[in-house]
């Protein structure tokens, strides 16, 4: 019997993220003429279910009204193989964080650098302990150019102390973020994450690699935790 094709689908902050087997796609939703091309994307596509994950509940009302002629599963925390202590977390955490404790089988600390970025913990027991979340790359770099629209744009420098303003604004978003996240990976490897493997995700992740070389990136790893979650639960 053939494999299910499954399109997997992760309603984000910005973007409606999709994936059917290699094929990746993003859609704006802020953009009606992008959810159109969603709507498009869909019609055209060939799978048998579409699994769906949502951490921006403003938006899933729409995006619902947009699959509802197609079979789905919505993936919830109680589908997902972790211990979880924390409270109301997000299932997008949720969901790499099982990714990379299933890929690491050790403690596990993931960075997901997203509109907002998060640190997150998986501890030796495979409890989800929780972790921090605050202020995106992107959202850093376009909140200040918004309030500050005569600064230059952020350019990586060899100085160790930036002479100039580009080279400034870099060390104030992309040097200071990176110092902030092995901040947190450190104190927390100290409160019983000890020996963990530390995963890097997101869409901006890319641009943070340079300043985390030491670390383990990995681009899909929200897809492959709702791939896992659906394998665990629905196959």
């Amino acid at each position: 019997m053939a494999a299910a094709k499954v399109l997997l689908l992760d309603i984000g902050n910005r973007q409606l993220k999709t994936k059917l087997g290699d094929d990746c796609n993003a859609f704006d939703w802020h953009d009606a003429v992008a959810l159109k091309n969603f709507e498009a994307y869909l019609r055209v596509s060939n799978f048998d279910m579409l699994v769906y994950a949502c951490s921006a509940p403003q938006v899933e009302a729409k995006v619902l009204d947009a699959i509802k002629t197609y079979p789905s599963k919505k993936i919830l925390a109680q589908h997902i193989a972790l211990e979880i202590v924390s409270t109301s977390t997000g299932i997008d955490r949720l969901l790499t964080a099982f990714a990379a404790s299933k890929i690491a089988s050790t403690p596990v600390i993931v960075i997901d650098f997203g509109t907002a970025f998060t640190v997150d913990v998986v501890d030796a027991q495979g409890h989800f302990r929780g972790g921090a979340i605050g202020l995106g790359l992107g959202s850093q770099l376009s909140s200040l150019a918004q309030v500050t629209p005569h600064l230059a744009a952020p350019s990586e420098s060899n100085e160790t102390v930036p002479a100039s303003t580009k080279a400034a604004v870099f060390d104030g978003t992309y040097r200071a973020l990176a110092f902030a996240v092995r901040g947190l990976v450190e104190h927390y490897q100290v409160a019983g994450a000890e020996n963990a493997t530390v995963f890097v995700c997101g869409g901006d992740a890319h641009r943070m690699r340079s300043l985390l070389r030491d670390y383990r990136f990995e681009d899909q790893l929200l897809f492959d935790g709702m791939q896992r979650v659906f394998a665990d639960n629905w196959l």
